[in-house]
């Protein structure tokens, strides 16, 4: 009895995790498509940036926006380069946490 009951356990287990679709294609959800979709590039050109604290800073200060999905900033070159869910955050509240952050936004560009 004790097999039955453990063999009908390991079948109901294979046929519950079988897969229904006759597709050999694999199946995106669209959620994933909505946000890939909705992601924005905006490139900053930030003044008063001198070193990689400054860049850490700007990071920082961005990221606690939501909707934020990369920044990379370079005081090299004056620029921080964000990728965002435009559904989220918009270029104007970045630039805001840009200037709160203590730096001054001289333009900014779509990408």
């Amino acid at each position: 009895m004790k097999t039955f009951i453990l063999f009908s356990f390991v079948f109901f287990v294979a046929l519950s995790s079988c897969k229904t679709s006759t597709s050999s294609e694999p199946a995106l959800s669209s959620q994933s498509v909505d946000s890939a979709a909705l992601l924005a590039k905006t490139e900053f050109q930030v003044k008063g940036m001198h070193c990689t604290g400054c860049e850490n800073t700007i990071k920082t200060s961005i990221n606690e926006l939501q909707g934020i999905a990369q920044v990379d900033a370079s005081f090299k070159d004056n620029k921080a380069l964000v990728s965002y869910d435009s559904t989220k955050t918009n270029d104007i509240a970045i630039l805001k946490a840009i200037e709160d952050a203590g730096y001054k936004v001289d333009t900014f560009m779509r990408k």
